[in-house]
């Protein structure tokens, strides 16, 4: 008998997909902006959780449920407020990148015209050369640089950036992969099978 090797192969993908974003707790939480934070060359099994932590693993901010928000990062009008340190993420493969629990529900109020301020991200934000095996990803920093990373799942919502400027260059999906770009001041180049939105 024969096996359906590409259908099995799609298969095997999908489950992990699924399994990835139901996986409980945070593989590390990266706590502190104040120092400049590297990780290079690692495997880590789960999300990876950026400023913090989740109290509720299973939290997570949808594109969708930013509503408003989506245009004021896009028009500039959220107002970054004391952002310090560097991050930079190297040649590791992620399970997920995901925001601390406290950040996701300070976007899901800033629709709110008195309440535009996001305190205390990364003034800088660095991905390069990941290989990041989940979707729906998080990057919030000032500024954003994701370069030569593989975002490997089948989900067409690879993830949002949202910040006041970004460079996307150089990264490769899988076709149907987009990835969701909430800056004013952005570029982008040379990325493969994956759509950067707008």
């Amino acid at each position: 008998s024969r096996v359906d090797l590409a259908g099995l192969a799609g298969s095997i993908v999908n489950i992990r997909d699924i399994t990835q974003r139901a996986k409980m707790g945070d593989a590390i939480a990266i706590m502190s902006r104040v120092a400049n934070v590297t990780i290079r060359n690692n495997r880590i099994s789960g999300p990876l959780c950026l400023l913090g932590s989740r109290i509720d693993p299973k939290i997570q901010l949808e594109l969708s449920e930013m509503g408003p928000a989506q245009k004021f990062f896009r028009e500039g009008v959220v107002e970054f407020i004391n952002s310090k340190g560097r991050i930079s993420i190297t040649g590791n493969e992620i399970s997920q990148v995901v925001l601390a629990q406290n950040l996701v529900e300070r976007l899901k109020v800033l629709a709110d015209p008195n309440n535009r301020k996001i305190e205390g991200v990364f003034q800088f934000l660095h991905f390069s050369g990941n290989s990041i095996n989940a979707g729906n990803n998080q990057f919030l920093a000032e500024t954003i640089m994701l370069d030569t990373n593989n975002f490997r799942s089948q989900l067409s919502n690879t993830g949002y950036a949202a910040g006041i400027s970004a460079v996307f260059s150089g990264n490769i999906g899988t076709g149907e992969s987009q990835l969701f770009n909430l800056t004013k001041n952005f570029d982008k180049s040379a990325n493969v099978l994956l759509k950067i939105t707008p």
